[in-house]
């Protein structure tokens, strides 16, 4: 009975010891989504505006724009990869 039991108990440590688990990541490809149509804004309606708040307005949309064709340009890159 106390082979039996030493037995047992040396088969369930070994298994228990000898397992691991292997994480395996799978990479996809990521779509570069549409840009969304934005309001047009006139003239007009700019015309208002002071001239430095005018500049402030046309580089934050420059700002933007380039942001987002970086981000695209890094997800060419990652979908190109697999």
């Amino acid at each position: 009975m106390l082979k039996l039991l030493a037995t047992i108990s040396i088969v369930i440590l070994t298994n228990s010891c000898a397992s691991r688990t292997i994480t395996q990541y799978k990479l996809i490809q990521i779509p570069i989504l549409e840009t969304p149509a934005l309001k047009k804004i006139s003239d007009t309606d700019l015309k208002c505006l002071d001239d430095s708040i005018y500049i402030n307005l046309v580089e934050r949309d420059k700002t933007l724009r380039e942001h987002i064709n970086k981000i695209n340009e890094l997800i060419k890159i990652h979908n190109k990869s697999q």
